[in-house]
């Protein structure tokens, strides 16, 4: 029978069952399938179930005992696609199906692991991860299956991708407005129309590191190098604390060497001087000197931002830990970002030194990068 992906040709029940008792004859491992914590599957040469462990039931409670051995993954998880032409792994939707794709890259004695995507007959939904391994009994090969359900982290990835879209759109929008109101209003509103445009582009900041910080640990973070002026670069992120500064009596002292280009990303690099900056006005006690300041050595720029307030050992040991703060639980991305994004993507490196009698200062050196 001509199918669009995988053959559609079965075993009868008899070979099956013969099959089932060859995978079961190795004691060690019919223990070990047995006693996984998450749904195994064992599939012979033409993809049907010759054996399966009990976390497949505990794991999928509407599964029916009686319907498992002799059939496909498809025909059991109650695919959609898994009644047309010739079954579970046949079909033209099957050719894109991570799971069918695994199977056969282990029928063909390949490791593999891949999502899959499922829509029952009821229009119920599935995300799992497949995970698949070549394996020859008796002459005979098999493929060892595995899954977990992983719908509730695309369930998550999906929220996260909706509100960075619309939160940051909204708060965009909300700049906008202040912007054409600063220029239709008089002199008494001006002052509050600044200080409101300048925590709202901040809001916009702040999204856009979340979002950052997102990509980059998803490894959806694309590198756009671009040259740009340091001094330029600097002067924007200060202008967007003038109102916090002035808030704690912060004296903000800036000292470039000379100003000069440099080649890198310049979103990235601004996400990174935005959280140094960000922490030391937050660790500053009201009335205290905050710096920053920038140079080059050599093939290096290198940032330096300094304030007054140093840290307690315990807290020095844990600085670039991605779940601790020194701000609150659930805070603990500030740091972490600096270090993954200085390190990983603009190819630096970070450090600091935070001393009694001295305070904090943080270091980043990034070289520039090619086009």
């Amino acid at each position: 029978m001509n199918t669009h992906f995988l053959p559609a040709e079965t075993f009868p029940i008899e070979k099956v069952l013969e099959q089932k008792s060859k995978i079961e004859k190795p004691q060690i491992f019919q223990d070990i399938l047995l006693n996984l914590p998450y749904p195994v599957l064992v599939l012979n040469s033409l993809r049907q179930i010759v054996f399966y462990n009990d976390a497949l039931l505990q794991s999928f409670s509407e599964l029916r005992k009686d319907k498992i051995l002799g059939k496909r993954p498809g025909e059991v998880f109650r695919c959609e696609h898994s009644s047309m032409n010739g079954g579970c792994g046949t079909t033209a939707f099957c050719r894109t199906c991570g799971a069918a794709k695994a199977i056969a890259a282990s029928l063909a004695g390949r490791n593999d692991i891949q999502d899959c995507r499922i829509t029952t007959f009821d229009d119920e939904a599935y995300d799992f991860r497949v995970w698949t391994y070549p394996k020859v009994v008796d002459g005979e090969m098999f493929s060892i299956f595995t899954l977990i359900d992983i719908s509730h982290e695309k369930r998550r990835q999906i929220l996260e991708r909706v509100f960075y879209h619309d939160i940051l759109n909204t708060a965009n929008g909300v700049v906008g407005l202040l912007e054409l109101a600063l220029n239709s209003y008089g002199d008494e509103q001006e002052d509050f129309i600044r200080t409101s445009l300048n925590f709202s582009k901040i809001l916009v900041e702040e999204i856009n590191s979340q979002r950052i910080i997102y990509l980059a640990e998803i490894g959806e973070l694309e590198i756009d190098p671009t040259q740009f002026s340091i001094r330029d670069l600097i002067n924007e992120i200060i202008s967007l604390y003038k109102t916090q500064t002035f808030i704690k009596d912060i004296d903000l002292q800036v000292k470039i060497q000379s100003d000069f280009n440099l080649l890198t990303d310049k979103t990235i690099l601004r996400r990174v001087i935005v959280n140094l900056l960000k922490n030391a006005i937050e660790a500053s006690k009201p009335n205290s000197v905050v710096k920053i300041s920038a140079e080059r050595q050599g093939e290096f720029s290198v940032i330096k931002v300094y304030n007054q307030t140093s840290m307690p050992e315990e807290v020095k040991l844990q600085v670039f830990k991605r779940s601790f703060s020194t701000k609150g639980k659930g805070r603990g991305l500030g740091t972490y970002s600096i270090k993954l994004l200085t390190e990983k993507f603009l190819k630096g490196k970070v450090y600091f030194i935070s001393e009694e009698n001295f305070g904090t200062e943080f270091t980043i050196e990034i070289p520039d990068l090619t086009q």
